[in-house]
Formats: C-alpha cells, structure tokens, sequence
C-alpha cells in the first residue's frame, strides 16, 4: 500500500460527522419526545459519524505499516499526547460540578483515562488507541485475514449481544462494566480495520466502475435504504436496544468512506484544511462548551437553553474558533 496525500472530500465529511455528533448531545428537535426530524437526525445520520472517524483512522493507519513496524505505537503516542491535552478541559469541569473527594476524583480519572474516556464522547480515544495497537500488532505478526476475521466476529458478537438481544448474552452487554469493552473490542476494532481493508483494497473494492458516476450513488442509496430500514424494523418492533451498531452500518461505513476516496474535491484544499481543524476542535471541546453555555444561560435568563437553540451556538462558535486556530500553527499541531 501506498501512502496518499489528503483526501479533501474525507476532511469536509470529517467536519459533517463532527456536526453530527453535536447533534447527538444537543437533541436539537427534541420537545419532550424526539420528532420524526429529532429520530432521524439522531438515530440514522449521526450514527455513521464515529464509525466514520474510526475507519479513516484505519484507513491512514493500515497505509503506514507495511513502510513502518513501529507505525501503530508512533500513531498510538500521538493520540494519547492529543487525549491527554483535550481531557484537561474536562477533569477541570469534572472535579468542579461534581465536588467529590480527591479519592473517588482519582479513581474516576484512572478509569477514564484507560477505559471510559475522561468525559462521555471521549469514549473514542481509548478505543482508538487500542483499536491501533491490537489491530496493528495483529496485522504484523499474523496477517491480514486472521485480522479481519477476528474483527467481524467482534462486531457480529456486539451485534447479536445489544442490538438484536440474545438471552445470557445481551445479559452481560447491559452491564456497565462490559461498556468499554463493546465500544473498544466490538465497534472500535472491526472499523479500525474496515478503513484498512478499504485502504489495501483500494477504492474499487466497494465501488468498481469509474466510468459510470451514477452507479456510485446508486451503491449508496441501495446500502443507505437497508440501513435505514434495518433501524426502522428495530424502532417499530422496541427491542430494548442496548447499543447503537447495526449490521448495515458496517458497509454503509465502508460505502461512504469509499466514494469519497473515489471523488477527492481537489479544489477545495483550503476549505478541506479548515473544515479538518474545525471538525476536531468541535469534536473535542463541544461538551464542555455545551455544559459551560447551558449553565450560564440558566443562570442569566432563568431558563434552559433549548436544543435548537444549543446546536445553533455551539456550531456556530466553535466552527469560528476552530478557523482562527486553524491559522496557529502550533495549536493545529495539537487539532491535527
């Protein structure tokens, strides 16, 4: 595998996904009860947003290895160096709001910091940085098909187990001790490798006529639809859903990162360079923004801050910052 430049549509994506994610946390059509908009904003598109940024982080990765043995533990210290930088913000604000003693603040911070993640959508760094070190080291010493085997018998266990609950089994995924596991083993691992395969595969491994645009589309609204529809099945039949991956999601993952390797927007390099920096500074900071926002408000207007209102400051703001500091370049450096 060949290492390539940037892929601009994959930096603007990345900037979509990160809206996504804000979406998640602010409910921004939420009025006592998520409407048909909240649901599918929630439910269908913002599900594809971490899965998204886990696979590009394969797809780069799996790229690196073959050129460079020590590629997973270089790539693996230099997100713990970024998650050790963000997570600051927020130990701050969890020592503030919950005002425990220095024993359970401790504790909680170990826990966090290697399993849970320091704050609740922090979740992804620990599973990323496992995801590349067992996903590399597996790849090195024992190839590529026991990887990607061992990967989709993950996320097939850690879907029978929370979405399609099996009795025992979905038993021990409702534990929250089991949580960091599912997110680590079963969705950060098998899409870790999913951009991996995408990457040693090439973009015709998904898509595979170039010549005819329209059929990429059709690809995609075909895999969109069973997605869609596999969650509409699961909405209307109420199985007590304990985690959001679904059998689709997996290859409409592998869909979408695949089309927009095939469609680069090479003209857009600048706008691509600042929606990167926007999305991951919007990622990293948007729950701290939120709880700091949401409580000022309370306290100067008396009232809550409604979702709309929250999704609309925080993109709005964040998205500005995160553009001015894309011209620091010592501060991109920890965005990027």
């Amino acid at each position: 595998m060949e290492t390539k430049k940037r892929n601009n549509s994959i930096d603007l994506f990345r900037y979509i996904c990160a809206v996504l994610v804000v979406i998640i946390h602010t409910e921004p059509f939420y009025h006592g009860d998520l409407s048909g908009v909240g649901i599918f904003l929630k439910e269908f598109l913002a599900r594809v947003a971490v899965p998204f940024f886990f696979a590009v982080s394969g797809y780069f990765l799996f790229q690196k290895i073959d050129r460079d043995p020590k590629a997973p533990f270089r790539s693996a210290w230099r997100l713990t160096k970024v998650y050790l930088l963000w997570s600051v913000p927020y130990l701050l604000i969890d020592g503030w709001v919950l005002k425990d003693n220095l024993l359970e603040f401790l504790k909680r911070t170990v826990l966090g910091i290697f399993l849970n993640g320091t704050y609740s959508h922090f979740w992804f760094f620990p599973g990323l940085i496992y995801a590349t070190l067992i996903g590399g080291l597996i790849y090195r010493f024992l190839g590529w098909k026991p990887l990607v085997g061992l990967a989709m018998a993950l996320y097939a266990i850690g879907v029978l187990g929370s979405t399609y609950p099996i009795p025992y089994l979905s038993d021990a995924f409702a534990s929250e001790y089991f949580t960091p596991i599912y997110r680590i083993a079963m969705t950060a691992i098998p899409f870790v490798v999913l951009g991996g395969w995408v990457a040693r595969r090439g973009c015709d491994a998904v898509v595979s006529y170039r010549h005819n645009q329209s059929y990429d589309w059709w690809i995609l609204s075909g895999v969109g639809a069973a997605f869609v529809l596999e969650k509409c099945i699961l909405i209307w039949t109420g199985l007590p859903i304990i985690h959001p991956n679904t059998w689709m999601l997996l290859p409409l993952t592998a869909v979408i990162l695949t089309l927009l390797l095939k469609h680069p927007l090479e003209r857009h390099t600048t706008l691509a360079a600042h929606a990167r920096t926007c999305a991951n500074f919007t990622y990293y900071i948007h729950m701290a923004f939120i709880l700091i926002v949401g409580r000022g408000f309370v306290k100067v207007f008396g009232v809550p801050l409604d979702g709309f209102g929250m999704f609309i400051v925080t993109v709005a703001v964040l998205t500005a910052i995160g553009a001015l500091l894309h011209h620091v370049k010592w501060i991109r450096k920890w965005l990027n």
